[in-house]
């Protein structure tokens, strides 16, 4: 793995998790170091697991990653939960928390 580059790491690690058909599936910042069409390969992925019924959670900084997958989103601001619900519901939020919208 020394001679992998960050992008191939996560990429690595990412098959692996998902080789093990999990029920639930906890990511932290899955898109860290992914070019354009892994990322998009990584959405597709989980749009599919999510439809077939896996449960995800995403750790991202970046709303335009995971906004159309999320049934629900949760913002933490200095440790504490700052917004809690559909994306649609917690948007009008964002900018008073610094947050880009998607």
């Amino acid at each position: 793995m020394d001679r992998l580059s960050g992008g191939e790491q996560a990429r690595v690690a990412i098959a692996g998790a998902l080789a093990m058909e999990p029920a639930h599936l906890v990511l932290d910042e899955p898109f860290t170091g992914l070019d354009w069409p892994a990322r998009r390969r990584l959405l597709e992925r989980l749009q599919s697991l999510h439809e077939t019924g896996t449960s995800v959670v995403a750790v991202t900084y970046d709303l335009c990653d995971v906004g159309a997958l999320a049934d629900r989103v949760v913002v933490l601001a200095d440790g504490e939960i700052a917004a809690d619900g559909p994306l649609a519901a917690v948007e009008s939020n964002l900018e008073s928390l610094d947050v880009r919208p998607p």
